[in-house]
């Protein structure tokens, strides 16, 4: 997704809000609290509206009703049947959920890889290509991401 770069006027800057932009915020605020991202992460086998697992996980009835509402407003999650899913785009958001927690996982090799970027000895081809190598060409699938994305 592509967001348009915000307009300066003066000193000041100017947020773009247009709808995807909404959107995005109403999915990320949907998703901020820890119980949110829980219940969020649990939709992608399908929450069941029996509350007895969800309150031994620590999460209160209230907060599973308030959560799920969140949730579906914003787009994430949907009611089917007797259970709360996500949808298309959640899957989506999920998806990127895990990529970001498995760059977490490596957080001191991203560190590494900034260091070494930021140094300006080396050019973006020639970094880029320094992770592929340490990547085992592509065996270390974390290290090939990477690679691909700078």
């Amino acid at each position: 997704m592509h967001f348009p770069p915000p307009k300066v006027i003066g000193e000041k800057v100017a947020i773009n809000e247009d709808e995807s932009v909404q959107k995005t915020q109403e999915i990320i605020f949907s998703l901020s609290s820890k119980e949110n991202l829980a219940l969020f992460q649990m939709a992608s086998g399908g929450i069941m509206y029996n509350f007895f697992p969800l309150e031994k996980s620590g999460i209160s009835r209230k907060h599973c009703y308030r959560g799920l509402k969140a949730l579906k407003d914003a787009g994430p999650v949907r009611k089917f049947g007797n259970k709360s899913l996500q949808t298309t785009l959640g899957q989506l958001v999920h998806h990127g959920i895990l990529k970001i927690e498995k760059y977490v996982d490596h957080l001191n090799e991203v560190k590494m890889i900034d260091i070494l970027k930021d140094s300006g000895q080396f050019s973006q081809n020639e970094t880029s290509a320094f992770i592929k190598k340490m990547s085992n060409n592509g065996q270390d699938f974390f290290l090939s991401d990477i690679a691909s994305e700078i």
